[in-house]
């Protein structure tokens, strides 16, 4: 009906029945009906003068809007795999999914394509989810907000430097997380590496500071910067079974040197449940449905780092007040 698309269009204080019908050539006692429904919902309040004065929120549902990116994806994609999660869960004998070439989604799409490669054919839905991505990506931590880079990159900060920090950013997006960490430490003597497949890095954020570094590269093979000084990992992991994460961990170890150090930038589930939002329960099933993967606790981390030859040197947590569980565990090589 485009009754969302309308306010955004027209930019109206509110707006009659006969307007919304002359815009959508609906049936106005349709109109009518569904108004009440958005009314009901909070979307729209009703004037003195008996028409419909939409709220802020309402421009999120207009195409492109980051409700919109949203709901077609719960919609198109998720909604549809949860229906048929329970019959995948009791074909498989309710095995925990850990393949990402035969989990939940690829049994409701009825496809042996993988989650991005289904995605990218489908122009209209990677939009909607790429869109709902970049919203998501303002309300999250970034690694900064919790690893504190400022203190411990003090050596290489300033003219007293002595050399550079040498940091790369593995499967790093389009370089949002680079360009912060350069405007949160503007002294920072720093070679920045921004890593990622081809397709990601022809939407990288414009800069004008010559420090950061683009470098196409798949995960899956060897890691070509041998030595850096900190490698990092944000939200790589949970992507992916416990069998890939191995293969992705095994070639930054074999890049790293004995002062190198990972730093993983992940959710970091409590032991046994624990205090744990729905936003954090929800994510973990959706990498359940998508990739077979999921949210780790420190003890899965561990385990998995262990398996590689890695250890866990230290977590460092959100605050509190956060309200997520977010953290960042600093990693080095085993030392046996």
């Amino acid at each position: 009906m485009g009754i969302f698309q309308m306010v955004n269009d027209i930019g109206q204080a509110d707006f009659t029945i006969d307007e919304i019908a002359s815009y959508s050539g609906a049936d106005p006692v349709l109109i009518e009906r569904i108004m009440r429904s958005l009314i009901v919902s909070g979307l729209f309040t009703v004037t003195p003068g008996n028409s419909y004065k939409p709220n802020d929120s309402v421009k999120g549902l207009c195409e492109g809007g980051a409700l919109k990116n949203m709901i077609t994806f719960i919609h198109d994609v998720t909604a549809l795999i949860s229906q048929k999660l329970p019959e995948f869960l009791a074909i498989t004998g309710y095995q925990n999914p850990k393949n990402v070439n035969l989990c939940p989604f690829q049994y409701s799409f009825n496809t042996e394509d993988r989650f991005y490669d289904w995605l990218a054919a489908k122009p209209m839905l990677y939009k909607a989810f790429c869109g709902m991505m970049e919203a998501t990506e303002k309300l999250v931590l970034r690694w900064l907000d919790i690893f504190p880079a400022s203190k411990r990159f003090e050596s290489y900060r300033g003219p007293g430097a002595t050399r550079m920090l040498q940091l790369v950013d593995v499967a790093g997006g389009i370089g949002h997380n680079l360009q912060y960490l350069l405007d949160e430490i503007p002294d920072l003597k720093a070679n920045l590496v921004l890593q990622d497949v081809p397709e990601v890095l022809k939407n990288k954020v414009d800069t004008n500071k010559g420090e950061i570094q683009i470098m196409p590269h798949d995960i899956f093979q060897p890691q070509p910067i041998k030595g850096a000084d900190v490698y990092v990992l944000r939200r790589v992991l949970h992507n992916w079974p416990d069998n890939e994460c191995q293969q992705i961990l095994g070639h930054i170890r074999d890049a790293m040197e004995s002062n190198s150090i990972l730093l993983i930038h992940d959710r970091i589930f409590p032991e046994n449940g624990g205090e744990i939002s729905s936003a954090d329960v929800s994510l973990d099933l959706s990498m359940m449905m998508l990739f077979g993967s999921m949210e780790r606790t420190e003890k899965q981390f561990t385990t998995l780092l262990q398996s590689v030859g890695l250890e866990l040197v230290h977590i460092w947590k959100a605050e509190k007040e956060a309200r997520c569980q977010e953290g960042v565990i600093e990693v080095t090589r085993s030392k046996g």
